[in-house]
Parts: C-alpha cells; sequence; structure tokens
C-alpha cells in the first residue's frame, strides 16, 4: 500500500489506452475510491533511415566496367517505414542529383567513358521525412578494350590481275578502329614468284604502300600477304593474293613535272613540262577539291598530247590538281606533285599619302603596296590615280621615270590609264609600302579634299569598256588648302 501520492507503472507500450483510479484508505480502515482515469500512450518515435553504407562498386575501386550497377546497403530501424533513395551521381567530386525517389538499393547510370574517374552518393528518405546522407564514393573506370587493326583489304594490283609494268607498288587499305593506335605492317613478299607461300620480306612498315620494282619474270605468279600489327600486340592478317605477270613487261612513262597555273580573272591557263617518253600517248589531269583526292565528276580528264591549257570560266573555289602520263600500251605514271589552285580569290593593293592635310611648298607622296595572298599565279592590270575637289579624274601612267597624270572621263573606263599590264604576282607575292610619286606642291591649286586611289583588274578588262575589279578599290583622302 502506497503511503506516497505517486506511482510508476514501469515502460508502457505505445499507442495504448491505460485506465486507473485511486483508493485512499485511512488508519482506521475508512475508504474512499476516486473515478476511473485513462490515458493514451504516444505512437513509436521516429528513427531515421539506415545511412547508405556498403557501395559497390567498393570506394576507391579500379578498372570497374562502364556498365556498371550501383548498389548498397540500406534500410530503416523502423519497422513498416517507407524508404526511398536520392542518387548523386557524376565525374565531379561534387556530383550532382541524377535520381530521386528510387525505392530500390541498386542504380544503373547507364555506359560510363573508359578511364574515367566517377563520384557518386546516396541520400536516404524515410516516409516521416528523416533522411539520412552515405559518404561521397568514387570509382574509376577501366581502360577503353584494345580492338585489332583491321585486317589489310583492297589490295593493288587486285587479287588475280595481271600486271604488265615492271615498276610496281603494292598497297592495301588498313588502319586500326581504335583513336591512337599506331599500326606497323609485315609485308610477306617472294621476288622471284612462283611461291604460294611468300616468306617475310618488310616488316614494321608505316605505310600501305611498298615498291617492289623491278619486276623480273614476265608470265608468273606472284604472291603476297600483310600482317598488321597495332601497339598493343593484337594483329590482323590479309588473306594471300597473287597475280600474274604478262608476257611482256614494260616500264609506265615518267612522271610529268613542272605543272604550274596561272589566274586570269576566272580562267586557269595549266602548264607543264613535255614528258621525254617516245610512246607517249596522253595526259591525264586529275582535278579534285581537297588535296589527294581527285573527286571532281569526269576526273581525270584525258587532255591528250600537249604541254597546256586553259580552262575558262571556272566557279570561284579551290581546286587541287595533279598530271599523269599514259604511254601507248595504256600504262600509267605516278601522279606529279600537286598543286592548289584558288580561283576568285583577289590580290590586294593599297594606296596611301605621307600627310592628310598639305599646303603650297609641302612635299606630297604616294605610297603603294600590291600583295598576292592565294597559292596561284595572279595577273592583273594596276591603276593608280587621283579624284580632284571638283570631280576630275587623272591617272597615273606607266612611265618608269617621271610619272605623269591623264586625265580621263569617269563615265567612261576605256580612258582610264594603266600604271602596269599583265603584271604577274606569283604566289604569295608581297610588295611592301612604297613611294611611288612624289613632288613640292605649287601654290595655285584648287583647295579641297582629293582623293588617291589604286585598284587591280583583270587584264584588258577596264580598256575594253567592262571593268572586271579585282578585289577593292584602295582609296586614301587628303587636305590642300593655300
Amino acid at each position: 500500500m502506497l503511503q506516497t501520492t505517486s506511482y510508476n507503472p514501469g515502460s508502457l507500450s505505445y499507442s495504448t489506452t491505460y485506465y486507473w483510479k485511486i483508493v485512499a484508505t485511512d488508519s482506521q480502515g475508512a475508504t474512499a475510491s476516486g473515478p476511473v482515469w485513462s490515458f493514451t500512450t504516444g505512437s513509436v518515435p521516429n528513427n531515421p533511415p539506415k545511412t547508405p553504407s556498403n557501395p559497390s562498386p567498393a570506394d576507391g575501386a579500379t578498372d570497374v566496367s562502364i556498365s556498371v550497377s550501383l548498389s548498397w546497403s540500406g534500410g530503416d530501424t523502423d519497422t513498416g517505414d517507407t524508404i526511398t533513395y536520392d542518387i548523386y551521381f557524376g565525374a565531379s567530386s561534387s556530383p550532382t542529383l541524377v535520381k530521386s525517389g528510387l525505392t530500390e538499393t541498386r542504380y544503373i547510370p547507364g555506359t560510363l567513358a573508359y578511364s574515367t574517374k566517377y563520384y557518386w552518393r546516396v541520400v536516404a528518405k524515410d516516409n516521416h521525412g528523416a533522411e539520412a546522407g552515405g559518404s561521397v564514393w568514387s570509382f574509376e573506370t577501366g581502360p577503353a578494350p584494345n580492338n585489332p587493326p583491321h585486317t589489310p583489304s583492297n589490295p593493288s594490283p587486285a587479287n588475280g590481275a595481271t600486271v604488265a609494268s615492271i615498276s610496281l607498288s603494292l598497297n592495301w587499305s588498313g588502319g586500326d578502329p581504335d583513336t591512337g593506335d599506331s599500326v606497323a605492317y609485315d609485308v610477306y613478299w617472294d621476288g622471284a614468284g612462283n611461291n604460294p607461300d611468300p616468306p617475310l620480306w618488310a616488316s614494321n612498315q608505316r605505310d600501305t604502300t611498298v615498291d617492289v620494282s623491278p619486276l623480273q619474270n614476265p608470265s608468273t605468279v606472284y604472291y603476297w600477304k600483310v600482317v598488321a600489327k597495332d601497339s598493343h600486340g593484337a594483329a590482323g592478317t590479309s588473306p594471300i593474293w597473287k597475280f600474274t605477270t604478262a608476257a611482256t613487261l614494260t616500264n609506265p612513262p615518267n612522271t610529268p613535272t613542272g605543272l604550274k597555273a596561272t589566274i586570269t580573272g576566272k580562267a586557269v591557263h595549266i602548264q607543264w613540262q613535255a614528258n621525254s617518253d617516245s610512246n607517249l600517248d596522253h595526259y591525264n589531269l586529275y582535278v579534285g577539291y581537297s588535296s589527294k583526292k581527285y573527286d571532281m565528276t569526269g576526273s581525270p580528264f584525258n587532255v591528250s598530247n600537249i604541254t597546256s591549257l586553259t580552262a575558262s570560266d571556272i566557279p570561284e573555289g579551290t581546286y587541287y590538281l595533279a598530271l599523269s602520263a599514259i604511254n601507248s600500251a595504256g600504262k600509267e605514271s605516278s601522279l606529279s606533285e600537286e598543286i592548289k589552285v584558288m580561283v576568285g580569290a583577289k590580290p590586294t593593293i593599297t594606296i596611301s599619302s605621307n600627310k592628310n592635310s598639305y599646303s603650297p611648298g609641302d612635299t606630297f607622296t604616294l605610297s603603294f603596296a600590291l600583295s598576292n595572298p592565294t597559292a596561284t599565279t595572279q595577273v592583273v592590270d594596276a591603276f593608280l590615280g587621283i579624284i580632284a575637289p571638283s570631280g576630275s579624274i587623272y591617272f597615273f601612267d606607266s612611265s618608269p621615270f617621271q610619272r605623269t597624270l591623264v586625265p580621263a572621263r569617269a563615265d567612261d573606263s576605256r580612258t582610264f590609264t594603266p600604271a602596269a599590264t599583265s603584271l604577274e604576282l606569283s604566289p604569295g607575292y608581297d610588295f611592301p609600302l612604297t613611294p611611288y610619286f612624289s613632288m613640292t606642291l605649287p601654290s595655285g591649286l584648287p583647295e579641297g579634299t582629293y582623293y588617291a586611289f589604286a585598284a587591280v583588274a583583270e587584264p584588258g578588262s577596264v580598256q575594253a569598256g567592262n571593268p572586271k575589279i579585282m578585289g577593292e578599290i584602295s582609296i586614301s583622302s587628303f587636305i590642300y588648302s593655300p
């Protein structure tokens, strides 16, 4: 029997209603009962989810697959709680949120990059709003697997072909599918022929061509193969190819030399040195839009047995040209050195005066510069002159000693006097700013603003009344006042 007014019932159950009452008894045995009271205990307190742990791949793991599945340990100590996970992932040490509300302890980030370090973190959340964030983990994917080099293919001469030339290069297609891999080639070849199991002839070749000239034996079957090896030791081996030499072997013509081009407006004049072969039949002109790719429709062009030609009205653009020679036996030489031709590229001319304003007695000097930034010789007519304040126009003539200003009619280009005609500007030509005309200015000249100008045009076009200006007209203004 308690003699105090408090009672501790001990640990009770959560979410339970309890009833109680008090009966008081005095020393004489009299009693008094209180009413029955009740109370209900509170619900179970929420615990946060378990902190995500035990990552897979393990923290700091290397050589991980690029198709990895991420997993971890999670859960909650409170029975019945619902847990979701937010995933932070990326190549930064502070990964960003990539997936939220995940109910599994597993996440697949998709195909990753090779040889890359990734960081990830998991935050667990329960349905009461409590959360627990794990540490930032990391792993590194493995290097890209090595693929073997391409099996050598597309042999030249073609497999089974007949070859009539003493001079011959073996060619094939090779390469490697993996960027950065270097490839070397072992060539198996027997120069005597008739050997279907050719021995190793040249090893560690870097080019996909080898010269096996001269072929000594007519009416002979030659066998060859190529083994491609990459820098990781993987290899690809071609089948054994063969070709047969003709009953009579001949040399191809000599390679053409001296190929060059001169541009006049949109006309391209091409010329080369005559070939010395006595049985020359014609030349083939190869034309393309990028270096070593002669892909213009119709290329190569049979230009007959000549040493120059002019192509007119060529569209503006950049062209690449090479030439071969073909003899009467149909044998073709190797290609000449390639040249680059730029049609529509413009030479530039600039004019300037030594001062911006002049008075009687001042020295007046005009200078000009001329350049050809293109890769082709440009042929131009050059014009230099002055426009007076009244609008009258004057042109400097071509006198080499004392330049003379020749008046002209502004509305009739046939009256314009050139300072130079059919001037050939070689590729990269650069004539620096140089004085062209100088004099001491007298008194009595018309006051006002004068304009010095310079221009280049297609040869003969100005005098023909149909000016074809090349590039920009250069203008320099100056003032004369008494």
